[in-house]
């Protein structure tokens, strides 16, 4: 390993911090008070971000501990100065102007469009199809935060006397904050009611890890500074072609060991480059791969960074898929949002089905230009052998059914529902009275969705909404 990831390295604890500060930067709207002051009737002004006024002070003097204070790039800042701050555009805090810039990127390819305020007693979380899923009662908000706040000061408790580590308080974070906030709006007002608390909150936290994580880069650099309001990121992309992999399963308990496969694999990807290397976060996932938020730096920087955890990445699949999983890797052009998500999706579509024994690194550039590198494996077949009739890669005995490494997945699933037998792995099981089954493959096509073709087809005003809207922009001026 070269010296490219240290200084992620060096501000991982930092990074992560920041990153904490901002999934928490919003908690107030899971306060009743914020719904209240945001519904039609408006009747008491809240400040979300006045956390001393509404949380647990001991939770708020834990927050304002010492230990949640951090710097990168000789930059001063804290989790409590993130929430309190991200509102205040007079801050002298550099770090928070960051935030505020991300939280408007954010917000605004959230939202869009917003209209109508709804009432207090029938405030709803949609689909984005505007289908209602959940209705906001303040009772039960109110007594979800208090549960909340009551994990959140023994979780900061026991990091500060030592008994979790950064990484540890960081996914009990997580893990409590996601269940609350999916029950809480970032945006009460319609049509953006379909944007929950934890899309936003985490959403806003990936792209200020970036930020984060290039600003770390930014201290060797002569230019060791970023403009906030011209922020800009890139997407970390690491697809295979898991659909093929899974479909070799020839039977039920092959499938389900394959499909346990990529999503270990996904958390050890995940590890790699959101703690480990703290470049960003998975913004999404599926069979098929993980794309990743990734810092805006001039080319060569990127490159070989990207490089870094490239190779890092490929052992975590080839040892994981046991050389089964042939990955793409992909590091886009420098963007101001995250919508060339679409596109980057396409590209992977494309790249993954081509056979191959190599797995390949594409740059590029802003002319679009893709440039290849190439990390090498070994040849896997072995000679006078047959080939595996499950994973069609390896080589078995001839007298065996498949290779050792199919067979120890087949057996490592018995022995689990050996130990715990609260589902089933047997087929008579399943099938009907005619000792038939079927195995039923769903794939869903979000491609017109992800690149905005469909979203255009949302109803999201009305003709005279928008009349009324151009009318008083025409008489502004």
């Amino acid at each position: 390993m070269s010296d490219v990831l240290d200084p992620l390295k060096k501000n991982r604890d930092s990074i992560l911090k920041g990153e904490i500060g901002a999934l928490l930067h919003d908690i107030g709207k899971c306060h009743p008070n914020f719904i209240q002051s945001q519904s039609l009737r408006g009747e008491q002004k809240f400040y979300h971000g006045n956390i001393d006024g509404f949380l647990e002070p001991e939770l708020v003097d834990k927050i304002k501990s010492k230990y949640f204070e951090f710097q990168v790039n000789g930059k001063n800042s804290s989790v409590y100065n993130v929430i309190t701050e991200h509102h205040n555009l007079n801050t002298n805090d550099n770090i928070v102007k960051y935030l505020q810039s991300c939280d408007k990127i954010d917000s605004a390819d959230d939202k869009g469009i917003v209209r109508v305020k709804q009432s207090v007693e029938n405030t709803l979380i949609v689909s984005p199809f505007g289908y209602p899923k959940e209705k906001i009662d303040l009772q039960v908000l109110k007594s979800r935060l208090e549960v909340l706040q009551n994990n959140l000061i023994t979780q900061f408790e026991n990091y500060i006397c030592g008994k979790l580590d950064i990484k540890g308080f960081r996914r009990s974070l997580i893990n409590n904050l996601r269940p609350v906030f999916l029950h809480a709006l970032g945006e009460t007002r319609i049509p953006a009611n379909d944007v929950t608390l934890w899309d936003h909150s985490y959403s806003t936290a990936s792209l200020f890890k970036s930020v984060l994580a290039a600003l770390a880069f930014k201290e060797d650099s002569s230019e060791n500074d970023l403009n906030e309001k011209n922020l800009k990121w890139r997407i970390f992309g690491i697809s295979w072609n898991g659909l093929e992999f899974i479909n070799k399963g020839k039977k039920i308990g092959d499938i389900l060991a394959r499909r346990k496969i990529i999503e270990d694999i996904k958390e050890e990807l995940k590890d790699l480059c959101e703690i480990k290397y703290p470049i960003g976060n998975a913004m999404y996932e599926d069979i098929n791969g993980i794309y990743f938020t990734f810092p805006s730096l001039e080319n060569n920087k990127a490159a070989e960074i990207a490089k870094e955890l490239s190779s890092e990445a490929l052992k975590i699949i080839t040892q994981g898929s046991e050389s089964e999983l042939w990955p793409v890797f992909k590091l886009s052009s420098e963007s101001r949002g995250l919508i060339i998500i679409a596109k980057e999706l396409d590209f992977a579509e494309r790249k993954r089905k081509i056979p191959r024994r190599t797995p390949v690194l594409y740059i590029e550039e802003k002319s679009n230009k893709e440039y290849i590198g190439n990390p090498c494996l070994s040849n896997l077949q072995e000679d006078n052998k047959d080939i595996c009739p499950v994973c069609r890669l390896r080589s078995k005995d001839i007298d065996k059914e498949m290779c050792a490494i199919c067979e120890d997945r087949k057996r490592d699933r018995l022995s689990t529902w050996i130990s715990d037998r609260q589902s089933t792995i047997w087929v008579d099981e399943v099938a009907d009275v005619n000792n038939r089954i079927a195995l039923v493959s769903i794939n869903f096509g979000l491609d017109k969705w992800l690149d905005g073709t469909m979203i255009g087809t949302i109803y999201s005003q009305t003709f005279e909404d928008w009349i009324s809207a151009k009318k008083k922009r025409i008489d502004w001026k």
